[in-house]
């Protein structure tokens, strides 16, 4: 019959986020208190570089005192009470992952929606395939959008002025929802925001918009510019399509209009 071992420190340590050599090292320092690099070096059968680097990174967790005296430079274990700091580490990391999980489910189950027969979904990533993905909404009949920011934000002016002109010269309405209560100019295409363009204020409160979000024909298309990251997923699906516009439609009876009040599509919530 197999027995089971109890958690040794090391172990124990390990599932506090030390990886085994920070382990071996914290653990030398507690039995044999202030210890030079050499002895740490020797003690464990390690390169001293690679001693200097983990201390540097016990120290970092609070997890390790540097002490420097007439012998030289020596390390000590800091008061053992300092590893509730890694719990709270840990259990700050789980908080954040719990917050994330409702958000990943959904983007999930969208992409998992799209695997129905003769759907398809389209990644892309970097400035060019973001461009690609706005140039394709050129097809819609109708575009709704999640809209973020502006798409000088993500895109070149150059670019995003010539959608705008497009999107004017196909005759393609546009309506699109927004945390914004206010839109300073942003255009010199004037017929855009005159004729094509509506937009309907949604508070934070109620809906925080953090992806730009764009549906259209049977395609849902999201993306992300944050970070440094652009990712993009374009999902080819009639029924989710349908139901993301369904959905848009229920927020936009709520949200409040934006009403235009001077040249280049600004802006502003009406009352």
């Amino acid at each position: 019959m197999m027995s089971i071992q109890p958690n040794t420190p090391n172990i124990l340590l390990e599932q506090l986020g030390l990886d085994s050599q920070e382990a071996e090292i914290y653990l030398y320092l507690i039995k044999n208190d202030k210890s030079s690099a050499l002895d740490i070096s020797r003690g464990l059968h390690l390169g001293r570089t690679t001693v200097y680097r983990i201390l540097d990174r016990l120290q970092a967790r609070g997890l390790v005192n540097k002490i420097s005296g007439e012998l030289g430079l020596k390390f000590q274990a800091s008061a053992i009470e300092n590893l509730d700091l890694l719990v709270l580490q840990k259990e700050q990391e789980v908080a954040a992952l719990r917050k994330s999980v409702p958000a990943l489910i959904n983007q999930l189950d969208l992409i998992q929606a799209a695997k129905q027969q003769g759907s398809k979904v389209v990644y892309y990533k970097g400035q060019e395939g973001l461009k690609q993905v706005t140039w394709n909404s050129l097809q819609a009949k109708e575009l709704l959008t999640y809209e973020v920011e502006i798409m000088e934000s993500f895109l070149d002016e150059e670019f995003a002025e010539k959608m705008r002109l497009e999107y004017a010269l196909r005759k393609i309405p546009i309506r699109e929802l927004t945390n914004w209560n206010y839109f300073a100019p942003y255009t010199r295409h004037e017929e855009l925001p005159n004729k094509w363009w509506q937009a309907r204020y949604v508070p934070e409160a109620e809906l925080k918009i953090e992806f730009e979000i764009l549906i259209y024909n049977d395609v849902y298309l999201m993306y992300s510019y944050k970070d440094d990251e652009i990712f993009c997923v374009e999902i080819y699906n009639a029924q989710l399509a349908q139901m993301q516009r369904n959905l848009f439609e229920f927020i936009w009876k709520s949200a409040k209009p934006l009403k235009i009040i001077g040249p280049g599509g600004e802006a502003k919530v009406e009352g």
